[in-house]
């Protein structure tokens, strides 16, 4: 049978449908290839290296030896060492109140804080200064009276020692001790009628208080608290290593940074002593600090603490960039990185990390690396100058 001109078109068309069919599959795959590398190379860090070369490129430094005084910085909490119960020695109706005695206000020492009713104390110091009166006058009359009997008796018995029921020594006796007595209770009325007006041997701070105007209080109970300034000190938890760099830790000088509207205050301080136990649950030791003058610190504030311990000798300093995974270090040695692990002494004074003597090979990393591992090859890009 023989192929008409149009069966034989109608034949091409249908080849050139399958063929293009065949290129558009192609194609999109193509595509979807393509874009599927380009959001691979787009998810993958960039390596560290030039065209043709596999070697990271790292910048190194040359760590120094030092001699430097040890600076350990910690954060502790400001507590008072014990507080003072607001306790009157006497009762009394409440007839004056300081406005030093509100939470948190400061007072000085020996400043009135709350005055009571004196009416009774004062009666109690006239009657006191009357019955101390009237055995003066007694025992005056009895001395008087046994003169005139010593007298008499040397008259009729001249030479003679005196009996003492003659001298009147008893009577003499039982006035003196009823002077005595008067006058002990005339001190004690004395000591009661001063005590109306409270007061603190110390200057404080008030942590609480119930005392108002027209409250009668009762005596040798508590109606507040207060915390002497001078108690003030700031606990710094550190671990047995650091503590035992610190040796001997009492009377190290400190510095307390305080933070208040967005800057920090400074107050001088010293270590005065180190806590009996470990805590419990972090087991690290308390360093007690206390400053050596008036702060505005209040207890429970955070605060920075930094303590200068002994000079170290052939510490070598790193800067802090240079430390990663806790206590490791990177280094270049015969062209490939490597690790160290350091031991951390402390801060050096100008920031640096203090850690002991290692071995740093051609240079310490200071350029922050993607995941390096050991051996891997490592090009220096500085020519490793010194820290």
């Amino acid at each position: 049978m023989t192929e008409t001109p149009r069966f034989r078109l109608a034949r091409l068309s249908d080849r050139l449908k399958g063929s293009l069919q065949i290129v558009l599959v192609v194609g999109v795959l193509g595509a979807g290839f393509a874009i599927n590398e380009i959001l691979a190379s787009a998810a993958t860090p960039p390596r560290q290296s030039v065209a043709g070369d596999d070697a990271v490129l790292v910048e190194v430094i040359q760590p120094r030896q030092t001699s430097a005084p040890l600076i350990i910085r910690e954060t502790g909490v400001a507590r008072s060492r014990n507080t003072i119960g607001l306790t009157p020695q006497v009762g009394g109706r409440v007839v004056e109140v300081s406005a030093n005695l509100a939470s948190g206000q400061m007072f000085e020492a020996g400043e009135v804080l709350f005055r009571l009713d004196p009416s009774d104390y004062q009666a109690e110091l006239d009657r006191a200064n009357a019955d101390a009166s009237s055995a003066r006058a007694d025992l005056q009359v009895e001395l008087a009276e046994a003169e005139v009997a010593n007298a008499e008796w040397q008259l009729v018995n001249p030479g003679e020692p005196i009996p003492d029921l003659v001298a009147r020594a008893p009577q003499i006796a039982r006035a003196e001790a009823t002077l005595e007595s008067a006058e002990a209770r005339q001190r004690t009325a004395r000591l009661n009628l001063s005590r109306v007006a409270f007061a603190l041997p110390v200057s404080g701070r008030i942590v609480s208080t119930t005392v108002e105007l027209g409250q009668t209080l009762a005596p040798n109970q508590s109606y507040g608290q207060a915390y002497a300034l001078g108690s003030l000190e700031i606990s710094v938890p550190i671990n047995a290593a650091a503590l035992a760099r610190l040796e001997p830790a009492v009377g190290r000088p400190a510095v307390i940074r305080a933070e208040g509207m967005g800057s920090f205050r400074e107050y001088p301080g010293r270590v005065v002593r180190v806590e009996a136990e470990l805590d419990a649950q972090t087991r690290l030791a308390g360093l007690i600090v206390q400053p050596t003058g008036p702060t505005g610190i209040i207890p429970g504030a955070f605060l920075e603490v930094e303590i200068t311990g002994p000079e170290i000798e052939g510490a070598i300093a790193i800067p802090e960039q240079a430390i990663s995974d806790g206590l490791e270090v990177w280094i270049v040695e015969g062209g490939r990185l490597a690790r160290r692990t350091i031991v951390p002494l402390g801060l050096s004074d100008s920031g640096e990390i203090l850690v002991a003597p290692f071995d740093f090979g051609d240079g310490l990393v200071i350029s922050p690396l993607v995941s390096p591992t050991e051996t891997t090859p490592a090009r220096i890009v500085n020519g490793g100058s010194r820290s």
